[in-house]
């Protein structure tokens, strides 16, 4: 297994001037490509007004259904999947998929796209059932289509996050291996990509006790993702990894430490009230109750299972659990 990390600079930030006063559809192209570069320079908010520029451009010479239109709002609703910002996603994608889907027809790989970015809002939310038909559906034209590796391997990937959020433990593992094996063939054996397939195999094996295994993928993972340019994925990896050392291991000081930094990470991209951050909220809560620290660990825990509550509702099979969970740390309060 090549895990171990190259380190990797950031690109210099390049200068890409366009007009002072953008208005024709020329333009919206040249905005277009300076929002993909400036993307690749991890400058998501310079990424986003350039797109958002492009669409109103275009939305005012176009007519309403043209594809152009339709692609312009996938390439916001892909920079706000980049940023983590599932509120926006969720209706620049909606729309998306709409404008694609009537122009081009159910199989084209921009409405795979659209159908990959709405499956991962769904995704967010916890609601796996209704996730799945959205990946399976994007998954089939994406096997048939060309130049579509990277679109390919996330989807493969989330489609193993769905089986893992539906119990499937060894179907998860099946899924994410292929794509770990597809990702090694094209992105090489060190790419910070592989972070992900390597994460959820590790978190697959802890749920079904092989602890040896888990923790040589979730380490993998961890320095997989340090060099990736979107630290999103690092904090989900520092959190998995976090589980093994607080729940097998029972490394508090460890865990504790990887807890805090995945739960700076989200704080810093999803904000102190999104699903993620209250699950990484309670995580670090329920650590701290166990090792009998109620004091700090039990208003956070709080904290996290409210957001639960009103994210995904008071009857969703994850909130139920952390209900219980919480009622069985208090048992062990003193």
């Amino acid at each position: 297994m090549a895990c171990a990390p190259r380190e990797v600079q950031a690109p210099e930030p390049v200068a890409l001037p366009v007009a002072a006063a953008p208005s024709t559809i020329a333009d919206a192209e040249k905005l277009d490509t300076r929002s993909l570069d400036r993307e690749t320079q991890r400058d998501f908010n310079g990424a986003l007004d350039d797109a958002k520029q492009a669409l109103t451009i275009r939305e005012r010479l176009l007519p309403p259904d043209d594809v152009a239109i339709g692609r312009s709002l996938l390439r916001i609703a892909r920079v706000y999947w980049m940023m983590g910002n599932y509120p926006e996603l969720d209706n620049a994608s909606s729309r998306a998929l709409t404008a694609l889907e009537a122009k081009l027809g159910p199989d084209a790989v921009d409405v795979a796209r659209a159908l990959f970015l709405r499956g991962s809002v769904i995704l967010h939310e916890r609601r796996y059932r209704d996730a799945s038909p959205l990946f399976d559906r994007a998954l089939a034209i994406f096997e048939k289509a060309n130049g579509v590796d990277v679109d390919l391997f996330e989807t493969i990937c989330n489609t193993a996050v769905v089986a893992h959020g539906n119990s499937e433990y060894q179907r998860a593992i099946t899924i994410y291996q292929r794509s770990l094996d597809f990702g090694q063939k094209r992105f090489g054996a060190e790419s910070w990509r592989l972070g992900w397939p390597y994460g959820g195999i590790g978190e697959a094996y802890r749920m079904m006790g092989d602890y040896t295994r888990a923790r040589t993928n979730l380490e993998c993972a961890v320095a997989l993702h340090e060099q990736a340019p979107y630290v999103r994925y690092l904090s989900v990896s520092l959190n998995n990894l976090a589980n093994l050392h607080y729940t097998v291991f029972r490394d508090y000081e460890k865990a504790e430490q990887l807890y805090r930094r995945a739960i700076e990470i989200s704080e810093s991209i999803y904000g102190t009230d999104d699903i993620n951050t209250g699950q990484e909220y309670m995580n670090l809560a329920s650590m701290l109750m166990a090792k009998g620290d109620f004091d700090n660990g039990e208003p956070l825990y709080k904290k996290g299972l409210d957001i639960f509550e009103r994210k995904l509702g008071a009857d969703h099979k994850d909130y139920v659990f952390q209900v219980n969970h919480l009622t069985q740390l208090r048992m062990r309060k003193p």
